[in-house]
């Protein structure tokens, strides 16, 4: 008779911990999503100094096409835009380079680290521009995903060059009136850390 009580308390004993152990990893992980937002979600960044495309250029197999964005006036407090007008026939081709600062205050703060960000890029003539290199953390078919895992790493006080190469398709034709036509790269800043 006394085996059965013993078995009763060990069983009691095991769902208890099995539900301490279930609680306690839903603590720590909605803890951890928490702090990671704190600290990467938008609301998290406002104080701290945000990369912005500091330069932009294209050049074409034509030539130099021009660039336009808004120097240090980002599209909204995570997102940055530079369109570049390029003249355009079939085979021709074109590298547009991005130069993204990473400056500010953050390090005389005492700051370390720096920012994530990710890139969209994408033309007037999705049909016939295709984008042929691009950074590891740019995206060329749709929006990226908020978060996603393809981001690029820039440190605090620090400058990089992003290159993104296109090729005009052949079937788009070709002819001595060189035509007009835009392409769109927007920098996403998705994370910052200390």
């Amino acid at each position: 008779m006394n085996a059965a009580p013993t078995h009763k308390k060990r069983r009691r004993r095991l769902v208890l911990a099995v539900v301490i152990v279930v609680v306690l990893a839903t603590a720590g992980y909605t803890v951890n999503y928490a702090y990671e937002q704190a600290k990467c979600g938008p609301l998290g960044c406002e104080t701290i100094d945000s990369p912005m495309i500091q330069q932009a250029q294209v050049v074409t197999s034509q030539g130099k096409g021009y660039c336009q964005f808004a120097q240090g006036y980002p599209t909204s407090d995570t997102s940055w835009e530079t369109v570049c007008s390029v003249y355009v026939n079939g085979g021709n081709t074109g590298t547009i380079s991005l130069t993204v600062t990473n400056q500010g205050s953050a390090v005389s703060r005492g700051l370390s680290g720096g920012s994530l960000v990710d890139f969209w890029a994408y033309s007037s003539l999705p049909n016939y521009i295709n984008f042929t290199a691009v950074p590891t953390c740019a995206y060329t078919s749709s929006t990226p995903p908020l978060n996603g895992a393809a981001t690029c790493n820039i440190p605090y006080s620090s400058t990089q060059t992003f290159q993104f190469t296109f090729t005009v398709s052949q079937s788009y034709g070709s002819s001595a009136d060189r035509e007009l036509a835009s392409v769109t790269i927007v920098m996403d800043q998705t994370c910052c850390f200390l």
